[in-house]
C-alpha cells in the first residue's frame, strides 16, 4: 500500500504532474537530511531546533500526501515544544519507519507516472 495519496498530491500540484514529480524527488532528496536534523537536535536535547526540524519534516511531508509521516512528526513537533524527552526518543523510531516508507515509495511512484501515457503532459 502506498503511503503517499497520490490522488490528493496531484491536486495539490494543480493536477501537474511534472510539478509532482518534481517535488517528490525533492523529498526524496532531503527526506533522509530532514530526519538526521531531527533526531541529531533531539539527541543534543535542543528542543527549539528539535521543534523547528520537526516542524519542517511536518511541512515537507504534507506537502507530499505523506499523511502519517506529516502526524507522527506533528507529533514530534508537540514533544519537542514540551521538552519532553523520553517521549521523542521514544516515538523517533516510528517517525523514522514512516520516513523509510515514503522514501522507499517514491521511485515507483515517479516510474508510474512516467509510465502511464498522459502523466508527463500537463494537459
Amino acid at each position: 500500500m502506498c503511503v503517499i495519496n497520490t490522488e490528493e498530491l496531484l491536486e495539490r500540484c494543480m493536477g501537474m504532474s511534472s510539478i509532482m514529480e518534481s517535488v517528490l524527488a525533492q523529498f526524496h532528496t532531503l527526506g533522509e537530511e530532514m530526519l538526521a536534523e531531527v533526531e541529531k537536535q533531539v539527541n543534543a536535547c535542543k528542543w527549539e531546533d528539535a521543534a523547528r526540524a520537526a516542524h519542517s519534516l511536518k511541512g515537507a511531508s504534507g506537502s507530499i500526501s505523506a499523511a502519517v509521516l506529516h502526524t507522527t512528526a506533528a507529533r514530534m513537533e508537540a514533544h519537542a515544544r514540551n521538552a519532553d524527552a523520553e517521549a521523542c526518543r521514544e516515538l523517533f523510531p516510528a517517525l523514522r519507519q514512516e520516513m523509510e516508507r515514503c522514501l522507499a515509495d517514491i521511485p515507483a511512484i515517479l516510474r508510474d507516472c512516467k509510465a502511464q501515457a498522459g502523466c508527463s503532459s500537463d494537459e
